[in-house]
């Protein structure tokens, strides 16, 4: 008897990774995280940044590529589950230092809100320390709104603002 499997459809999801407390050791602890439960992860390398809209020590960045079968919500639910267990205090005012902050940029080419988080990730293209080790990643995928490769943005980024290079 010929068994028919049904497969998964795998949605691709870029996520950007940043912390400035205990950074080093959280960054490994999330990207651990990751390849243990998704099947494809690739990262970028580290970059370092001085801290923007928020007070404290300079920022660890990365941006993450996960293949995965869950749903938005669903991701959403996992990656906060991550930064709780790396120990994130979401009471803490949004201009303090920051625990472990995973964010969705996008997933597949949606464009929207879904369940409360909105596709892709408002303004993203405007933060150095999203844009550049996400133009490493992927420098020839499309933004989905802007029609521009995150290369493409990247090279248009004014730099003069934010400043940021790779971790040492």
């Amino acid at each position: 008897m010929l068994r028919v499997s049904a497969k998964k459809q795998l949605h691709k999801a870029l996520l950007s990774i940043g912390c400035n407390i205990d950074a080093l050791v959280k960054i490994s602890f999330a990207v651990e995280s990751l390849k243990k439960t998704f099947p494809i992860v690739r990262v970028s390398s580290l970059y370092e940044s001085e801290a923007v809209g928020v007070s404290g020590n300079n920022f660890l960045n990365i941006a993450v590529r996960i293949e995965t079968e869950l749903n938005i919500p669903d991701l959403f639910k996992f990656v906060r589950n991550v930064e709780s267990q790396a120990g994130r205090d979401r009471t803490e005012g949004i201009l303090e230092s920051s625990g472990l902050d995973i964010d969705i940029l996008t997933y597949d080419d949606c464009v929207g809100e879904f369940d409360g988080l909105r596709l892709p990730r408002k303004s993203f293209e405007n933060f150095a320390y999203v844009l550049l080790p996400l133009s490493e990643l992927e420098p020839n995928l499309l933004h989905p709104k802007l029609n521009k490769t995150y290369l493409q943005l990247w090279q248009e980024f004014d730099k003069r603002d934010q400043r940021i290079w790779l971790a040492k």
